[in-house]
């Protein structure tokens, strides 16, 4: 009976001491909260090291390695991404996405967020191969999933997180709550194959609405994962309070100290990290860590009391040779790439010249490898007697150097196994789906994939004039057999993708089309079958696309800085930390709590349980 009540004391005593203690532990001290961080974006399925210039970047078992480092030497700490994980290899042509899913998994990702090209494969792959067994939640919250019935309960518009300790009992004892919400590009509906009937909520008020759900549940420290792009997200800052951090992605824009980074990813176009004013005078930190895995993003982060950053710092990570791969992680890379090693090695032609495939120019402007892509699928279908083919500067993912072009570079240069379908329509289409083509060639940070790659017809487009009138000049034929003016009452039989031919990059026009047919051949196998046709290519700029008017100083994702700071946008102000931290490669642990800190109670309950234990059974065994 004694032992009954001594044992009964015990637990009031602990119920008392934890249960009590029911607020986080910052909040009951006025102690800050240091939280780091760890971030990737713009993967693209590059699962191996890349040659950058003279480096060697990336790879998932180096970034293994990095992540458990930090892990180990930082006591709070969240690994995040904002989107586009998979899509752009072999890897993904192969294995459709798990693998994506299961790197994810092993290295343990807290949360992600949806991006554009998750889509590319339908709703059901996306739900089957990258959603179903994922440990990390998927998170959007800008788009209304209901008209999806693979989607729909599976993708999560946000997640709160507790980082610290935490015992539960009546309450919580340490251990800070963070709310993460996900949104993605307003034009997913047209730049995935998620479907056209998706709704896709305005920006702005699902942000605030966010925002205002986390704080009903006493959330104060509230993370975006963003894939939007750079400066949507800074757009967003000038408008919505009470974000914390937005954690970017889509544009692959640069950030940090080029002193640090690897010189072959060029000039930052921003500092790292970076922080704006916000409507009432708060405080919104950006970052983001470029692509391919090249970096690893790394925010170090002081919140007070309130949830607001009062302290900000960290630089992104190289990923380079200096860092060992994990092997476990390695091996299983190795594994995932043994059935792609012939394809890898396999040459389909040579070109003498070098093909002009990146994004800052093929999204934008007419290049020798956008002219050599639609050559082919004009060639391609020219028993169907094609006159035009029309495809999107987004579907072309690299540049290939002059000398061999293997099967592995075709696969990766036109990742999305997308259909050439053939099908008529007017003049008056054509010309409809050109305007729609050019209508963001003039400002480069909107990083659209919708640029116009053409073959069989040339125009001109005045960028000075307003959307929807640009277009001049247009002309149909080759230079063989010459050209004639188009003709808007006239039927044109044109070839294009069908991510395109369904309205995707905002190609609308073309769903009018009559006579619809092919979907029995991909662009990329097109494109292999007229290379080996001509084993020796050297295409040249042939003024198939005439821009004139462009913009003398055109927004870039990757924007070489001035030599002064950069001037703060007019869409939010940018301001300094309060204080300058100072970053190390492996920063110091932060400082112990204060006495009245958990970290005290923590040592009175274990000392109650020691004593109470030695009290009711120790005793008897001396």
């Amino acid at each position: 009976m004694k032992k009954f009540l001594a044992l009964a004391a015990l637990i009031v005593v602990l119920v008392f001491l934890i249960g009590g203690n029911t607020t986080p532990a910052a909040a009951q001290s006025g102690a800050t909260f240091k939280l780091t961080l760890i971030h990737t974006s713009e993967n693209h399925g590059r699962w191996e090291p890349e040659k950058v210039g003279e480096a060697l970047l990336g790879g998932i078992a180096r970034r293994a390695t990095l992540v458990k480092k930090l892990r180990a030497e930082i006591p709070n700490t969240l690994l995040l991404d904002s989107g586009d994980i998979s899509q752009g290899t072999l890897y993904f042509r192969q294995y459709k996405m798990t693998e994506a899913r299961d790197f994810y998994n092993l290295l343990g990702y807290d949360a992600v967020a949806l991006g554009n090209h998750e889509g590319d494969l339908g709703p059901k792959t996306l739900a089957d191969n990258f959603l179903t067994g994922a440990k990390f939640d998927v998170l959007n919250a800008n788009v209304d999933f209901s008209s999806s019935p693979d989607l729909v309960g599976k993708i999560k518009p946000a997640v709160v997180k507790t980082v610290g300790i935490e015992i539960s009992a009546t309450g919580t004892f340490g251990g800070e709550k963070i709310g993460i919400f996900g949104m993605v590009t307003d034009d997913i509906t047209i730049n995935s194959n998620l479907g056209r009937t998706l709704k896709v909520k305005d920006a702005v008020q699902t942000a605030k609405d966010m925002v205002a759900d986390f704080q009903k549940q006493g959330v104060n420290k509230i993370i975006l994962l963003s894939h939007r792009g750079f400066d949507f997200d800074r757009d967003l800052v000038s408008k919505v309070n009470g974000i914390d951090v937005i954690v970017s992605g889509h544009t692959a824009t640069l950030q940090g100290d080029a002193t640090k980074l690897d010189k072959a990813l060029g000039a930052p176009a921003w500092p790292y990290p970076l922080s704006f004013n916000t409507p009432n005078g708060g405080r919104t930190i950006i970052v983001h860590d470029y692509q391919f895995g090249y970096l690893l993003g790394r925010a170090d982060l002081t919140f007070d009391a309130n949830g607001d950053v009062i302290n900000w710092g960290g630089h992104p990570i190289n990923v380079d040779k200096n860092v060992e791969e994990d092997a476990a992680i390695a091996a299983k890379v190795a594994e995932l790439g043994k059935p792609m090693e012939a394809i890898r090695k396999a040459v389909v032609a040579k070109s003498s010249v070098d093909l002009v495939g990146d994004r800052n120019n093929v999204r934008f402007s007419e290049t020798n490898l956008g002219d050599l892509v639609a050559d082919s699928m004009l060639w391609a279908t020219r028993d169907d007697k094609t006159q035009v083919a029309i495809t999107n500067g987004g579907g072309i993912r690299i540049s290939i150097k002059a000398g061999d072009i293997t099967q592995e570079q075709v696969l990766t240069l036109l990742p999305f196994g997308n259909f050439l379908v053939q099908l008529d329509i007017t003049g008056a289409d054509v010309l409809a789906a050109l305007e729609n083509g050019v209508s963001q060639a003039h400002d480069k940070s909107l990083s659209g994939g919708r640029f116009s790659q053409v073959a069989g017809i040339k125009f001109t487009a005045d960028l000075s004039k307003p959307v929807g009138q640009r277009v001049t000049d247009v002309q149909i034929g080759n230079a063989a057999t010459g050209f004639k003016p188009l003709d808007k009452t006239a039927t044109y039989r044109i070839v294009t993708i069908d991510f395109m031919q369904t309205g995707g990059d905002g190609y609308t026009a073309f769903a009018k089309g009559k006579n619809v047919s092919g979907l029995v051949m991909t662009n990329d196998e097109a494109f292999a079958d007229y290379l080996k046709a001509n084993p020796v290519v050297s295409p040249k700029v042939e003024g198939r696309v005439n821009l004139i008017n462009v913009p003398a100083a055109q927004g870039t994702a990757t924007a070489v800085p001035p030599t002064a700071p950069p001037a703060p946008p007019a869409t939010a102000t940018a301001v300094p930390p309060t204080r300058v931290p100072a970053p190390t490669a492996t920063p110091a642990p932060p400082p112990p709590p204060p006495a009245s800190d958990n970290t005290l109670l923590i040592i009175v309950v274990v000392v109650v349980i020691a004593a109470g234990a030695y009290f009711l059974f120790g005793r008897n065994r001396a």
